[in-house]
């Protein structure tokens, strides 16, 4: 068995594009595969996930002041519902609040209670694109949708994202 590195005519199984143009893997991603430390073996479970628990998040709808991303927004008058967020009929997911608009804004507040762990991951599943803050720090963007909950590792944070 091989992996072929670029396209060939009409097949599109490589791992750049035919003219070598476009790489279409995450490189940083693919190397850590191969050394064998891409993930955690044994996460430790900060926030939970909807597969994981009836968790409660704090929602809108409407588009929110421009500083809702940071730790002192007040979202006390925002909507509180149960992870996962979307359309009942979603294939592959746990729904348990109903979301039918275009956009949605969730906040969830938790404590650190672990001082010691590995690289952050997040167990996410999101359908078209996705923002991920951590204390007022973009931590992850996604486009498009995924099929199931994808685990995502993030990047090494700033000091400033763990305060």
């Amino acid at each position: 068995m091989y992996t072929q590195f670029t396209d060939i005519e009409t097949e599109c199984n490589g791992l750049v594009t035919y003219d070598r143009d476009i790489i279409k893997v995450n490189i940083q991603a693919a190397s850590e595969a191969t050394r064998g430390d891409a993930f955690q073996t044994d996460p430790v479970v900060i926030v939970p996930s909807a597969e994981q628990g009836l968790i409660q998040w704090n929602y809108t709808f409407k588009t929110p002041q421009e500083n809702w991303i940071l730790p002192e927004f007040d979202d006390s008058k925002w909507s509180q519902g149960p992870a996962g967020f979307g359309a009942y009929e979603t294939p592959n997911t746990v729904v348990r609040t109903e979301w039918k608009t275009s956009d949605i804004w969730i906040r969830r507040n938790f404590n650190l209670e672990h001082s010691e762990f590995g690289p952050l991951q997040l167990h996410l599943y999101h359908d078209e694109d996705v923002e991920v803050y951590i204390n007022g720090v973009l931590a992850y963007t996604g486009t498009g949708f995924i099929v199931g909950y994808m685990i995502i590792r993030l990047p090494r944070l700033t000091a400033c994202c763990m305060v």
